[in-house]
């Protein structure tokens, strides 16, 4: 029996609450925050997301960083390491671990060129593909990872991107222990597998 404000539910049945059923106010809506899981929309439905298309990924304590796609595949980085999901229809979606040495620094450093993604990690800036991941900064190695444990404004200034037209994925970081925003630039090129140094600061790229 609704009114403006208040409804009324006459039960002729057994109690619902000890049925297994639960009840919310009225319009309330509830979050549902966990920091390790991704959810899927219904196929063609981009704004219908059902709380049971959830898919859990590595630890519960550990959130997800970042999330990028290849051709066939999400690559999924968090704090744990990094995983990829595969599929092609909600049924046979799976997440597998890819690699657990992979442990990204600076969530902003990530990008993709050539069909391949590019980060700044745990082991300096790696190269990972449908087939596994490889470390690509060993000749710049001295000037990127000391910052790791060094500068506590690392993550927050470093940010990469990646240019397709010039074969180069371009990573703007610190150059000293007391920088708090990027002061050098580090561009590699996919065709001649090497780095070059672009002495200028940026905020964004």
């Amino acid at each position: 029996v609704p009114t403006s404000t208040t409804y009324t539910i006459n039960l002729t049945i057994p109690n619902l609450l000890t049925a297994g059923y639960s009840t919310l106010a009225t319009g309330a809506s509830e979050n549902n925050a966990t920091i390790n899981s991704l959810y899927f929309s219904k196929e063609n439905q981009p704004e219908s997301v059902p709380l049971v298309n959830q898919i859990l990924v590595g630890s519960s304590d550990a959130p997800i960083l970042r999330i990028k796609a290849l051709r066939e595949s999400l690559f999924i980085f968090k704090t744990d390491g990094l995983f990829r999901l595969s599929g092609f229809t909600a049924g046979d979606f799976v997440v597998q671990l890819f690699d657990n040495t992979v442990v990204l620094k600076c969530p902003d450093s990530v990008a993709i060129l050539n069909n391949e993604i590019y980060c700044f990690g745990n082991q300096g800036v790696v190269k990972v593909s449908e087939v596994g991941k490889d470390t690509i900064s060993k000749p710049i190695y001295d000037k990127l990872v000391p910052f790791i444990t060094t500068n506590t404004s690392l993550a927050k200034a470093t940010f990469a991107v990646a240019y397709e037209s010039d074969r180069s994925y371009i990573l703007f970081t610190v150059k000293a222990k007391t920088d708090t925003v990027s002061t050098v630039a580090y561009r590699y090129n996919v065709d001649t597998d090497s780095w070059t140094d672009w002495n200028v600061s940026k905020t964004c790229g």
